[in-house]
């Protein structure tokens, strides 16, 4: 079944021409167990690298993106404590954590969407057994 329109607004050229520019947007994804971490390294620093089979689908997104590697929060502690550390850089002592880098960011240029902050994970909260630790940490 099919459903004519009339010509709406936002089908003219102007309706395009009048659109606010899309906000600026934070991404980072977390890869816990279950890879291989060398796969998704770059070659190469600044603008001069070359992507990773695995990054190689975002090519053409390579001008917008800022890859950033070799950071690493061992000094967050044990599995436990740098898995809830990630994007905090500090390991959950007690019931506290340090801002993490994402809310940090979403507290700047998440005023310009309707949700400043959208955070996804694949497991929910729960003890991790080591020091009775979480092994993922709300603080948004």
């Amino acid at each position: 079944m099919a459903v004519a329109l009339p010509m709406l607004d936002i089908m003219q050229a102007s309706a395009v021409a009048d659109r606010p520019a899309a906000p600026t947007r934070f991404v980072s994804v977390f890869q816990p167990n279950g890879v291989y971490p060398k796969a998704w390294d770059v070659e190469g620093v600044g603008t001069d690298y070359a992507l990773s089979p695995i990054l190689e689908p975002l090519q053409d997104l390579r001008d917008d993106l800022l890859i950033v590697s070799h950071l690493d929060n061992a000094s967050a502690g044990n599995h436990v404590q740098m898995t809830s550390a990630f994007l905090a850089g500090a390991g959950v002592e007690g019931a506290t954590c340090s801002v993490s880098l994402d809310q940090h960011i979403a507290n700047i240029i998440g005023t310009t969407t309707r949700m400043p902050s959208v955070v996804l994970g694949t497991e929910p909260p729960r003890q991790g057994g080591a020091g009775n630790l979480p092994i993922s940490n709300a603080n948004g």
